[in-house]
């Protein structure tokens, strides 16, 4: 798949899906597919080379803990931030012996898809299984050094997790008792896209509500989520729905793939003003925003760089512009702190962030995608 539309997206819990009496969550049909019509539409397919869609509606985030939970309640950390730009879809199955029984230490090997390293460095695995007949007390699950981090269950029941691959063909289930396990189930399917993380568990922003709608909340100390892919952009646009919790007077970066002298940043400047910098392989150029946002304030930041110049405007006030050069930054992009560097922590809270690379959407998409980002935040604009 094309790295086209990059979606980071969040779950809402019942904005995007509805508890069930068992706990469970039901998809929200008309909500969902009225948002992967929009998101098909400017991602076409791949044929427009990346973007990035955070939103709390449909979207999918984990905690990185022990049984990888999936976050829906405010106060849950979010550590990993799905990429949606296929509907949430996952690649094809890699596993082929679905049903083990009588694993016992070190465990018999697994045959995946015969076609080079089902397996690779890099991308994103969800891999479950469901685990019974056991009796110990230690870890159960895949090996180490095929999926990291490893991904482990202690207990009877079905398990998921979200990991990063290393290439092999071949995978094992293993026991770390004298205990025997039987796994059946076992799924190992790629998680496609740019996703951002956070490995450091006291570094994860959480899930906060504000207008009746959840946010991912950053700290304003240390919280940030980074993706090693999806920056680099030469054009593109950035439509952010953001609330700024704190720290007048202070800068904060809310997304970034600056480098050295290149790429973009956009962040709430010292005099509280939105400020959007841009690299051009030389010196940097910047461009601030007509009007101040202050903290309490919730608004939708709409960047566009046209490849000569850059505009900004908030909500639907006045657009400022400079004629700008844009050279690519780095292939990482930042969320909620300078990219590569430990400073400008955003004290505020992401509702949803569209960021379509190296194309810019028409005037007509790009309204509703900001009208969509109101949404998303329970504002009007």
């Amino acid at each position: 798949m094309a790295d086209g539309l990059v979606a980071l997206p969040f779950l809402g819990g019942q904005q995007g899906f509805t508890r069930l009496a068992d706990g469970s969550f039901a998809m929200n049909v008309r909500l969902f597919t009225d948002l992967a019509a929009l998101i098909a539409r400017i991602w076409n397919n791949g044929a427009n080379d990346g973007a990035v869609y955070l939103d709390p509606l449909n979207g999918q985030a984990y905690q990185e803990n022990t049984g990888v939970t999936l976050t829906t309640l405010a106060g849950q950390t979010v550590g990993f931030w799905g990429d949606g730009k296929a509907s949430y879809a996952r690649g094809a199955e890699r596993v082929t012996t679905p049903n083990i029984n009588g694993v016992a230490i070190g465990g018999p090997v697994t045959t995946l898809y015969p076609t080079g390293a089902s397996i690779l460095t890099g991308p994103y695995y969800e891999a479950s299984y469901t685990v019974s007949g056991y009796a110990g007390t230690a870890s159960v699950g895949f090996q180490t050094s095929r999926l990291s981090p490893n991904i482990t269950a202690g207990l009877n029941g079905f398990f998921r997790g979200i990991s990063v691959g290393v290439a092999t063909t071949t995978v094992s289930m293993f026991t770390r008792d004298t205990n025997t396990a039987n796994f059946s189930n076992i799924s190992i399917r790629e998680y496609p896209g740019n996703h951002a993380t956070q490995s450091v568990a006291g570094s994860r922003p959480v899930v906060a509500v504000f207008n009746g709608k959840n946010f991912v909340q950053f700290d304003g100390s240390d919280d940030n989520l980074t993706s090693a892919t999806g920056g680099g952009a030469t054009t593109g646009s950035w439509t952010i729905a953001v609330r700024k919790n704190g720290g007048d007077g202070v800068g904060q970066v809310i997304w970034s793939d600056l480098g050295t002298n290149t790429g973009l940043r956009i962040r709430f400047d010292t005099a509280n003003r939105v400020a959007i910098r841009v690299g051009n392989g030389a010196s940097f150029m910047d461009l601030t925003s007509a009007t101040t946002v202050l903290a309490g304030s919730t608004c939708v930041i709409r960047v566009r760089y046209d490849g000569a110049v850059l505009y900004l405007r908030i909500d639907n006030g006045t657009e400022v512009t400079a004629a700008a050069v844009l050279a690519a930054g780095t292939a990482q992009m930042t969320v909620g702190k300078n990219n590569n560097v430990a400073s400008d922590y955003l004290n505020g809270a992401i509702a949803s962030l569209f960021y379509t690379k190296d194309f810019v959407p028409d005037s007509a998409d790009l309204q509703t995608l900001a009208n969509q980002a109101a949404a998303s935040a329970g504002i009007t604009i």
